[in-house]
């Protein structure tokens, strides 16, 4: 019996095996549902908070801050910060933790940021974890920068040093002239690119002349630092030759620095601080912005409407593409497509 029994236990258990699966609906698919299945939730939108400087003290950052609220009007809130930011980092704080005290703003961007910035951050970070912070051309400590923010943009201005000097000597150049201020020349990376100019005008036969201008941010405001320029490029090019080629490190010090040298129709300026076609050179020549459209293409290639007369021979470089601070770059870390659909908060402990 038992070689009898032996074949029909197996089939037995697969029997009732099967019997369970049956009841409990095993694998099968369960019955379709005409039913179209009820659509996610849409996320609630959020805002982006834009701090700049005035059009005074950084026409590029200021136009670019108002373009981006102008674009999205309904996901953009465009503040400025102080033209003495040096002595009012209390309002450049209170802007920034006013930005964040919207509770729909999830992004705040900073450019550039200036002293006030990284205590800021630190506090919204405190207050507001889900709110992702960038901070632009940074003017603090860059180990404090890094620890604050969620994002930190800046060329490398030292790395850049030997490039102008090398570019100063191709056009033709035989003297260096460094503009700066103390305020600038207390920054590490700043001091820093000058005495690598220093370095870099040595090895390739060229003067260095450092000298100090009136700082954009103390009593006598932009305008001062304006003329000061204006007056001193023609004393300088007297005193050091037309082959005399002019950096300086403030923003505000571009457009009159165009205006002298094609004046003075002798010298040269390699590039900006901060070398876009759109920094300085619009107002120096009077020319008008392109419309959004043609931007990236026209501004980036030259301008669109005719400007004072210029020399035969060009003695003012920039860099072929828009500086970091245009709107195109914030707008790819901030609005769609990687944040705009859904908000990932930033993990706990980060």
């Amino acid at each position: 019996m038992r070689a009898e029994e032996s074949p029909i236990r197996p089939r037995s258990c697969l029997a009732l095996v099967a019997a369970a699966l049956l009841a409990t609906g095993g694998c099968a698919r369960p019955p379709r549902s005409n039913t179209p299945p009820a659509p996610a939730p849409e996320p609630p939108p959020f805002k982006i908070g834009v701090m700049t400087g005035t059009a005074a003290q950084g026409a590029e950052e200021f136009h670019a801050g108002a373009e981006i609220e102008r674009r999205y009007p309904k996901r953009v809130m465009h503040v400025t910060f102080p033209d003495r930011f040096p002595a009012e980092s209390v309002t450049v704080v209170a802007q920034l933790t006013g930005l964040a005290s919207d509770p729909r703003v999830r992004v705040i961007l900073v450019g550039q940021a200036v002293p006030g910035s990284v205590a800021a951050a630190r506090a919204i970070r405190a207050s507001r974890s889900d709110v992702l912070v960038g901070l632009v051309s940074p003017h603090e400590d860059p180990d404090s920068v890094t620890r604050a923010c969620d994002l930190a943009i800046e060329t490398d201005v030292v790395a850049r040093a030997a490039d102008i000097v090398a570019a100063a000597r191709r056009m033709g150049a035989r003297t260096l002239v460094h503009y700066s201020f103390a305020r600038h020349m207390a920054q590490r990376p700043l001091a820093r690119q000058r005495d690598a100019m220093r370095s870099a005008c040595g090895k390739r036969d060229l003067r260095f002349v450092a000298l100090a201008a009136p700082d954009p941010t103390e009593s006598g405001g932009p305008a001062a630092a304006r003329g000061f320029i204006l007056a001193d490029v023609p004393r300088q090019l007297d005193t050091l030759g037309a082959t005399t080629a002019f950096y300086a490190t403030d923003d505000a010090m571009q457009e009159p620095l165009i205006q002298a040298i094609l004046a003075a129709g002798q010298g040269y300026l390699i590039e900006q601080a901060r070398p876009s076609p759109t920094s300085g050179y619009p107002e120096a020549l009077g020319l008008r912005i392109p419309d959004e459209k043609a931007e990236s293409q026209r501004a980036c290639a030259g301008t669109s409407a005719p400007g004072p007369p210029r020399p035969t021979r060009w003695r003012c470089a920039r860099w072929p593409t828009c500086s970091w601070m245009r709107p195109t770059a914030r707008r790819r870390w901030a609005i769609p497509p990687r944040c705009c659909g859904t908000w990932r908060p930033r993990p706990t402990g980060a």
